[in-house]
């Protein structure tokens, strides 16, 4: 029996009634190519990074090098109009092919906070009461941190909640030529001296992250169904940079709903990404803020662990402003009529006329034209991954942001929203993850990740301009001609600051 378009569309709604939407779930290709991925391969396999020489990290976008360095740097409280205008000024002085995460890390790491809390009063107590109450306290604050919330009936958990930003330098030259590749090392040493320049001037107080703080970043990052302190005591100083990443007994997998699976012989945890789709209509720095939480709200927070983060692509500006110009004049083709039943039917296209000029216009004066995109993380128990994406969506929902969770492209999204994981070649406008968006520098600075609750007030250090800052997982020091000054996590230090 032929079978005619009318019949067709019937077949089509009786399913669509009976069944409701189709969802493609596990039988989506790139779910099925992830979950071939993560079962038949090494995770490690999966990191683009190298090695890590000289106070950067090595690795390669698959044709070029590429060098990177992080920084870990204080939040403030409410971001104002001159810090826009000073991480513009850092965006807009990058080199070419540069890209930027500014990022929140939310971590159940209070091990150290805690212990110097507790030396600190342990030091001189001589009352066996109190002595008591000091133990009973910090043993309470660690079994929060494991899972247990501080009130009944709410999800209130201790958090240690550190900010950093990273930088992803590419080589454009010819990689046998060794003056160009020196001349090349100069340049990134300058940048990233005047990257901390510029944030000690906005009061940031940046650090350097050296080898062993790194490592330690990215192992909680790519473990975490681990205890932090448990898996820092694993780790081997030994093991090369790459290697170091993933724990032996991690396992990583992929289930149907694109949460991502870790887990070893003790532990599981599921790590679901969440993507911005659409910012607000005016973004402003302090605005980013209300990702974290409603400020006014005393339950409005985000309880599970978190990476949060705004990746930043610095194309070549040039190459850039051609692209932007051709698309305006593709779709300045499809707005020449001047019918009014035209515009009503397809305001989508001028509106999108409007915007593209705009950009255009912004990127032919002081600011460059940039691709960002915004994304979090979310930690949380398997049987919680669903309840808590809808929550972290609902609660942007309301500060004016569109964000869906990651279906079908989990595992590349996590991928590249590791520190210098992001490949832009893997997320170009019409293929790939189709996630960063065109904008100007200016919005992409006020798309950063720089504002936190106050957690307390730090040791107090004297540093001044030519000192130069470093991190280790013991602690901070400030290294000048030949006189050093060291803060060490054994020293007094502000409480954890909590999550509901």
């Amino acid at each position: 029996m032929k079978i005619n378009t009318v019949t067709r569309w019937k077949h089509r709604l009786r399913r669509m009634i009976q069944q409701g939407a189709p969802d493609l779930g596990a039988g989506a290709l790139t779910v099925q190519s992830a979950q071939a991925l993560t079962e038949r391969h090494d995770p490690t396999d999966l990191l683009p990074y190298i090695d890590f020489e000289d106070g950067y990290v090595v690795r390669d976008d698959g044709t070029r090098p590429q060098i990177g360095f992080i920084l870990q740097f204080q939040p403030v409280m409410v971001a104002g109009k001159d810090m826009e205008q000073q991480i513009e000024s850092v965006i807009t002085r990058a080199p070419a092919d540069t890209v930027i995460q500014f990022a929140a890390h939310s971590a159940p790491a209070i091990e150290d906070r805690v212990g110097a809390w507790m030396t600190r009063r342990m030091r001189y107590n001589r009352e066996p009461v109190l002595k008591e109450l000091v133990q009973r306290r910090t043993r309470h604050m660690m079994r929060a941190a494991g899972g247990v919330s501080l009130l009944p009936n709410e999800r209130l958990y201790p958090r240690e909640v550190q900010y950093f930003v990273s930088f992803t330098l590419t080589y454009r030259g010819d990689p046998e030529h060794a003056g160009e590749i020196r001349s090349w090392r100069l340049e990134a040493d300058e940048f990233r001296a005047s990257v901390i320049g510029t944030f000690q001037s906005m009061g940031l107080g940046p650090v350097l992250l050296e080898e062993a703080a790194v490592r330690r970043l990215l192992r909680r990052l790519a473990n975490p169904q681990m205890i932090p302190g448990e898996l820092d005591d694993r780790h081997d100083p030994r093991t090369p940079f790459r290697s170091s990443v993933f724990e032996r007994r991690t396992r990583l997998r992929v289930e149907p709903t694109g949460v991502l699976g870790f887990s070893d012989p003790d532990r599981e945890a599921a790590v679901v990404p969440v993507t911005v789709d659409g910012y607000p209509d005016m973004l402003r720095l302090y605005m980013t803020g209300e990702l974290l939480g409603d400020v006014l709200s005393p339950s409005d927070r985000i309880a599970p662990a978190y990476w949060l983060h705004t990746t930043i692509h610095k194309p070549d500006p040039e190459a850039a402003r051609d692209a932007i110009s051709m698309r305006l004049g593709l779709i300045s083709k499809q707005c020449m009529s001047d019918s009014e039943w035209y515009k009503g039917m397809m305001p989508h296209l001028f509106q999108r006329r409007n915007d593209t000029q705009r950009l255009l216009n912004q990127t032919r004066g002081r600011y460059c034209p940039v691709r960002m995109w915004t994304g979090i993380n979310l930690i949380t128990e398997p049987e919680r991954a669903a309840s808590d994406a809808d929550y972290v969506t609902a609660l942007w929902r309301k500060a004016g942001y569109r964000a869906s969770r990651e279906r079908y492209i989990s595992l590349p999204v996590w991928l590249g929203s590791l520190p210098w994981g992001y490949n832009p070649a893997m997320d170009l406008p019409t293929g790939g993850l189709q996630r960063a968006q065109m904008v100007s520098s200016l919005n992409g600075a006020c798309a950063a990740i720089c504002q936190g609750d106050w957690g307390g007030n730090g040791p107090v250090i004297k540093a001044t301009r030519r000192t130069i800052p470093t991190c280790t997982p013991t602690g901070c020091s400030w290294s000048r001609a030949g006189a050093r000054w060291r803060a060490s996590t054994s020293s007094t230090a502000p409480p954890a600051t909590t999550s509901r």
